[in-house]
């Protein structure tokens, strides 16, 4: 299926064509999700039947990401993005060809990742999406050239890799969080992360950024991974004298911290985040999450209004997943567009290989981003930070931002268009 956007009338004889399945397309079956390294069970998407006029040797797409049911990361938005993008694709058969999705679970673990990267080397993928929670698997497709068309990248690694083109990153939501307590009216900043060896990282982002944005930056809130309750660091925040808090830790630790600090009192501290800050997080904070401000790197899930979001729950209904705050994120968001955007690019292809693929991304023209709504602007083909000192090299490709607050416990819109994410936003505030 093609991301130009039709006519409500036109789409919804689409949408009627949307039961075919990619796991029934594929030769490892796309709607499995793996278990272990190289292993996988089945799926609770629906497998559905295959298109009559998609047949031949499927182009593989893997999906990398945590995809361990009730782990503390799983991640499952990962996987079905990708899943209803694919099936949406191969119902029209635009690329003359299935396309196969090889879901590869990483267990959140550096291991996972490499035995992933071993898997798409030996499976001969034609990219990469999803979000690993460890680079490390760059270093084995690095020879052969695998495109990673990432959803989320967050290690220098994929920042710096050639074949890289995310869709957002880590470090860039971190600048853009910054710039959003600036926004705000904060003058000083904390980040509160569970730490890992990324932490050195995004303290350099922030303190290169923090001056440009009249910002001071102070020591962060580090909790381990395995803290549950957050109180000791909410009392750490209000003690430091902060004014504005980057809520960059899990899902349960936001939950547990934000309560924490509404409990003791620190209710003019301006709290901001991104992906982390899904509606089952909102839903869950229920009175708490309310003034909180998030910036993304693509459209909220609940913003219908735009006409990317509006195709993504079309594809995944008709994919058969469940429409709830664990499937449905950001992530699904980026992963259901990157898996898009290749087939776009591959249109008319007769190689389909990681050299033709990025070739054809590297040549977009330079309005291609209008046909994926659902996510800012970008441009492949120059970084979008060049000016900043930490990131100026990255492959960062858009430079902007949507920025929503927490208003009676919905998502709603500030302004009407994308702001720069290195530059203080006019909230107004």
């Amino acid at each position: 299926m093609s991301m130009q956007y039709r006519p409500k009338a036109l789409m919804l004889a689409v949408v009627s064509t949307l039961v075919l399945s990619v796991a029934a397309c594929s030769s490892s079956g796309g709607g499995d999700a793996a278990n272990s390294h190289g292993s996988e069970q089945s799926s609770t998407v629906s497998s559905g039947t295959p298109a009559a006029n998609c047949a031949g040797s499927p182009i593989k797409i893997m999906a990398m990401g945590a995809f361990d049911p009730g782990g503390s990361t799983y991640e499952p938005s990962h996987l079905v993005g990708p899943q209803a993008a694919a099936k949406a694709i191969n119902a029209t058969c635009e690329l003359g060809r299935p396309i196969s999705i090889v879901a590869c679970n990483d267990h959140t673990t550096t291991q996972g990742a490499l035995a992933c990267g071993q898997r798409a080397v030996s499976e001969k993928v034609l990219a990469i999406t999803g979000h690993p929670q460890s680079d490390a698997y760059i270093p084995v497709i690095a020879p052969h050239n695998i495109s990673a068309v990432m959803d989320l990248a967050n290690g220098a690694q994929e920042l710096s890799y050639a074949h890289a083109y995310p869709l957002s990153s880590g470090p860039s939501l971190i600048v853009a969080t910054a710039a959003l307590a600036a926004g705000l009216g904060a003058k000083k900043v904390q980040l509160l992360t569970y730490g890992g060896s990324q932490v050195g990282f995004f303290d350099s982002i922030i303190s290169s950024a923090a001056p440009s944005l009249g910002l001071k930056k102070l020591p962060d809130l580090v909790a381990p991974l395995t803290t549950t309750d957050m109180t000791a660091f909410a009392a750490q925040a209000i003690a430091s004298g902060t004014d504005s808090v980057i809520l960059g830790t899990t899902s349960e630790q936001i939950v547990s911290f934000v309560k924490a600090l509404r409990a003791q009192g620190g209710n003019k501290i301006k709290l901001v985040g991104g992906t982390s800050l899904t509606t089952t997080v909102i839903d869950q904070l229920g009175q708490s999450a309310e003034g909180i401000y998030l910036a993304n790197e693509a459209a909220d899930t609940s913003d219908t209004a735009n006409p990317g979001i509006r195709q993504m729950l079309d594809d995944l209904r008709a994919n058969g997943t469940e429409i709830n705050g664990l499937n449905v994120t950001q992530f699904t968001v980026t992963s259901w567009t990157a898996v898009h955007i290749v087939a776009d690019a591959m249109k008319g292809a007769s190689s389909f290989t990681p050299e033709e693929l990025d070739k054809r991304l590297d040549s977009l023209p330079t309005d291609f981003y209008k046909a994926f709504p659902a996510v800012p602007p970008f441009d492949f083909s120059k970084p979008a930070l060049p000016d900043n000192p930490v990131l100026g090299k990255s492959r960062i490709f858009s430079n902007q931002m949507v920025v929503y607050k927490i208003q009676d416990g919905k998502f709603v819109r500030v302004g009407d268009g994308y702001v720069r994410i290195d530059q203080a936003p006019k909230l107004g505030e």
